[in-house]
């Protein structure tokens, strides 16, 4: 992970004003600093950035996110022990610190776009509640 760079895409909303959209870009190229700015050396080419319609729903354990013509994506939390979450806590790469990221499974990704094609399912997932300020 550290020795080969990773080649991403930045997909902003499309409702995001044009002053939202250039601050969302400076935090998730870690230009802004804060914890973001940690996964910037792993960054080897951006393939692009780009506004499209995106939509996010939290429903209890699932997640789901679609980038209109794009991707989409959904993974639900793994039940621990005692039917809780199972967590990962202090781990170097959390894009949240201080929040512990949730062990999930996924139910399907769906990626088309910058010449590649991908579909995948039954892979680890994660996700954190977040919350960036400026």
């Amino acid at each position: 992970m550290m020795q080969t760079k990773w080649r991403v895409a930045l997909y902003l909303d499309e409702r995001a004003t044009a002053s939202q959209q250039e601050a969302l870009g400076k935090v998730f190229s870690g230009q802004a600093g804060g914890p973001l700015a940690a996964l910037a050396p792993l960054i080897g080419e951006v393939m692009g950035v780009r506004t499209a319609a995106i939509d996010y729903h939290s429903d209890g354990k699932r997640r789901r996110l679609r980038i209109n013509g794009i991707a989409e994506m959904e993974i639900e939390a793994l039940a621990g022990q005692d039917g809780g979450d199972v967590v990962l806590s202090n781990h170097p790469f959390t894009p949240v610190p201080g929040s512990p990221a949730v062990v999930a499974k996924s139910k399907y990704l769906r990626f088309a776009d910058h010449g590649y094609q991908r579909e995948m399912s039954d892979r680890n997932g994660f996700y954190s509640p977040f919350s960036y300020q400026g």
